[in-house]
């Protein structure tokens, strides 16, 4: 569903401009916001993510972890007009 940018690892974001999902790739701490676009779900994929547990095994992770997604929190982000930001601390 992604393309890796680098052998070791990334990450995919799943992202939204207007009403339009995009998947991309970025490598190191890049992300892919700006030009409008909202942050909606991403996935740890470089080896320090996982190795402790799974070892080289970035499959076995992956299914590990897709369960767990937050797919409401996503769907409401893709929702709202705007990103989502930390709710103010008063």
């Amino acid at each position: 569903a992604f393309r890796r940018t680098d052998d070791r690892g990334g990450f995919p974001w799943l992202s939204a401009s207007r009403e339009k999902l995009e998947i991309e790739t970025t490598g190191d701490a890049e992300q892919p916001l700006g030009e409008g676009k909202r942050t909606l779900l991403v996935i740890d994929v470089w080896e320090h993510a996982y190795y402790l547990d799974r070892h080289n095994d970035r499959k076995a992770y992956l299914e590990a972890v897709a369960p767990r997604l937050n797919w409401r929190f996503a769907s409401d982000n893709f929702a709202r007009d705007e990103p989502w930001t930390y709710p103010s601390q008063s």
